[in-house]
């Protein structure tokens, strides 16, 4: 730890430890808009084939949209990401990716095994290892939130709509 370390307040060093800083200018460029979009159709997509709607309820919905997505990027891209990118070997590439990356993308598709079909949990790795990308790209946990929000409210609010 250097010197100018000991003198931030505990919780700011907490908060950019975590990510949790405004991301680098010119970070969110017109790839990120296109792996919004991108992200948002394949969601719409596979949300309109497998949510069944009528079994949401207001909790469901704040729960899918807002909690998981917050707790999930501060934990796997904040906390674990950003602990494995102070490393030696998470900032190592393999294939493009750092090794943290792709870690921490291989641990947000364990614990997706605990609550989901295994088909459902090997398919987040791709957006997993892009929220990741942009972790590391934009130096902020800001837009793997907005990106998972996002691909979980096209996700599960297209078969909503369908009841409207």
């Amino acid at each position: 730890m250097r010197v100018s370390e000991y003198m931030v307040p505990p919780a700011q060093q907490l908060a950019t430890e975590l990510g949790l800083r405004r991301p680098r200018k010119g970070s969110l460029d017109g790839a990120f808009v296109t792996v919004l979009l991108l992200g948002a159709i394949v969601g719409w997509v596979l949300g309109s084939r497998s949510v069944q709607p009528d079994s949401a309820t207001p909790m469901m919905l704040v729960s899918f949209l807002l909690w998981q997505p917050v707790v999930e990027e501060l934990l796997f891209r904040g906390a674990l990401q950003g602990a494995l990118l102070r490393t030696i070997t998470g900032t190592r590439m393999v294939a493009g990716l750092s090794v943290a990356n792709i870690a921490t993308s291989l641990a947000f598709v364990a614990i997706h095994f605990a609550q989901h079909p295994w088909l459902w949990a090997i398919s987040v790795l791709v957006p997993s290892l892009l929220f990741g990308h942009y972790r590391e790209r934009a130096g902020s946990v800001a837009p793997c939130i907005l990106m998972h929000v996002l691909f979980n409210a096209a996700f599960f609010m297209w078969p909503l709509l369908l009841l409207l």
